[in-house]
């Protein structure tokens, strides 16, 4: 099963990739699910102008929400999650992989942690990252906001496996064929190891933290510049 992954997150495209999956979520297991997002871009993040809604914007809270609750499914999803990053993976972008059991990238593709450089914080996708990435190096990841390629991102285990664009259809037929040899319900459990209460009250208080620093005037004022097209550190 493929769900495409929205290029930016809005409060609309948030909601609509709510419902996608969720309903896969209770769905009977049929196969592994792929997060695949379009060629350029897989997924750029949360869009800068849904953070410069007032800061008790009913949208953009159930936004943030939303996206805790997204990034919480696929970790516990009773199938295989694999990811297909051919492109640019920005902030929830970043989680949204990280999130799958199986990370594909394609040579061409780029992961990045903005948030810090506009006053914000990955709060959301950093206890999901903190699964594949050890803290030195997410905390530099998320400090610095540069942009790191497929062969960076899979030496520090956010990717799992470059491959061509190309062969990408016959790896998933592969991948898809020996993850889901396993019964649904031992996938779970396989799952469950990691902490899923830790995990969720981490991402939650993420969220909460991401929240805060959006309505700070410091933030606000970086986020304008950056959608001036200005350095937002020189802001």
């Amino acid at each position: 099963m493929q769900l495409n992954v929205p290029t930016n997150l809005s409060p609309e495209s948030v909601a609509e990739l709510h419902e996608e999956v969720m309903r896969v979520k209770a769905a009977e297991p049929d196969g592994a699910l792929v997060l695949q997002g379009g060629q350029s871009v897989f997924c750029s993040g949360l869009e800068l102008s849904a953070v410069s809604l007032p800061a008790d914007s009913g949208a953009l809270n159930t936004a943030i929400v939303q996206f805790a609750e997204i990034l919480i499914a696929l970790c516990r999803m009773n199938r295989p999650v694999i990811s297909v990053v051919s492109g640019a993976a920005v902030g929830g972008g970043v989680g949204l992989a990280a999130a799958s059991d199986y990370a594909i990238a394609t040579p061409g593709s780029s992961f990045c942690l903005p948030e810090c450089l506009i006053g914000l914080v990955p709060g959301a996708v950093y206890p999901v990252l903190l699964r594949r990435v050890d803290v030195a190096r997410l905390n530099v990841m998320s400090m610095d906001g540069r942009t790191r390629s497929a062969e960076e991102a899979a030496e520090i285990g956010l990717v799992d496996m470059i491959v061509e664009e190309t062969n990408i259809p016959s790896i998933l037929r592969r991948l898809s064929r020996d993850l889901c040899r396993g019964h649904s319900g031992a996938i779970e459990v396989v799952k469950s190891f990691h902490s899923q209460t830790e995990l969720e009250c981490a991402i939650r208080h993420g969220i909460g933290r991401t929240a805060e620093l959006i309505a700070t005037p410091e933030a606000q004022k970086r986020i304008q510049a950056m959608r001036d097209g200005k350095a937002p550190w020189l802001a």
